[in-house]
């Protein structure tokens, strides 16, 4: 007779009674960290802060501005490098000593929804977080960048995934972050791994800065920054431009502008 039910050995019992939590993709990448032929450490052996933004705060959208301190959420951490997209700053002096304060090589991990960390870059002199952001501060012998490319690759991805709990909304704790398994070969393995992420990491920011250049560029060879008008509620469109289109926003005025430089 077919069941669901199965064993598991008594090495692999945590304190969890949740059956996903002993799926046999969890218990083969556990088996394979211990076989690994290399040194594992628990994540909290390798840090010196582990710590969840503050509960119950008052965050609102509405406080966002452009000059405070960048606040962390959940949807900037995409992969290996923090993604700098839709980042928000938060009036500083608003947010008080609840808030901690992160800075470049801290490693960020998304507290609900879905499994996710990255490395907060170079490019990023501080951060803060939402309440919805677990962050870590590493020892200074361990090499930040290896860490956070292991904990992005399945090794590390099926361990957070294993340690969510299936609520409402999925969510990890600070405590399950820490039991997380990390393999640490010697430090010049390390580094050597480490070095890749670095590379990418100025790959980006020149890629970046490329982007900046060759927009300026495109903005000069098509003279858009002369687009100068007045804001109206009606305007005449020439007939060459129209199409078969009747909303008013495909007649913006910057769109036709840019059109008659074609």
């Amino acid at each position: 007779m077919k069941t669901d039910a199965k064993y598991v050995n008594t090495s692999y019992i945590a304190d969890r009674l949740d059956a996903n939590y002993y799926s046999d993709k969890y218990l083969v990448i556990e088996q394979q960290i211990k076989n690994s032929g290399y040194k594992v450490v628990k994540y909290h052996d390798i840090c010196d802060v582990i710590k969840c933004g503050p509960f119950g705060s008052s965050v609102l959208a509405e406080n966002y501005n452009d000059t405070g301190i960048i606040m962390i959420r959940p949807l900037n951490l995409k992969e290996v490098l923090l993604s700098e997209d839709e980042l928000v700053r938060f009036p500083e002096e608003s947010l008080g000593t609840d808030f901690p304060v992160f800075e470049a090589g801290d490693i960020l991990f998304a507290r609900v929804g879905t499994p996710s960390c990255s490395i907060i870059p170079n490019s990023i002199e501080k951060v803060t977080i939402s309440p919805n952001i677990i962050a870590s501060k590493l020892k200074k012998t361990i090499n930040k960048y290896y860490v956070a490319l292991f904990l992005n690759t399945d090794y590390g991805l099926n361990q957070l995934e294993r340690r969510f709990k299936a609520v409402s909304q999925p969510t990890i704790s600070t405590d399950e972050i820490k039991t997380i398994d990390i393999v640490l070969p010697n430090v010049h393995i390390q580094n050597y791994i480490g070095n890749k992420i670095r590379k990418a990491e100025e790959l980006r920011e020149e890629a970046k800065r490329l982007k900046d250049e060759a927009e300026s560029l495109l903005s000069l060879v098509l003279k858009l920054d002369e687009f100068k008008y007045e804001s109206t509620k009606s305007w005449v469109v020439n007939a060459e431009f129209l199409e078969p289109y009747l909303n008013v926003q495909f007649y913006n005025k910057e769109w036709l502008f840019t059109t008659s430089c074609t």
